[in-house]
């Protein structure tokens, strides 16, 4: 990790990332075999078809999202904490 960045900055991106993969992966296993997806509320039957469509389309622009809400807190974050010298 920089230096110049403060330790709760670091932990922040972190957890925020393993949240993200998480629920990117939990919604990619439910476009495999069904269920209701988090958050977006959309039914899925589930099966090869629906999960690879998901794969190819959705997961990415959840990714994409997720980056975007990320750099939403972590550059104030790095303002407010930045260490002074």
């Amino acid at each position: 990790m920089p230096e110049d960045i403060h330790p709760i900055v670091s932990i922040w991106v972190v957890l925020f990332s393993l949240a993200s993969g998480l629920f990117s992966l939990y919604c990619t296993y439910i476009a495999f075999v069904g269920g209701t997806i988090p958050l977006l509320g959309c039914e899925l039957d589930g099966g090869a078809v629906s999960g690879v469509l998901w794969l190819v389309f959705v997961t990415p622009l959840v990714s994409m999202v997720g980056y975007w809400i990320a750099m939403l807190v972590t550059l104030p974050l790095i303002a407010i904490f930045k260490k002074r010298n």
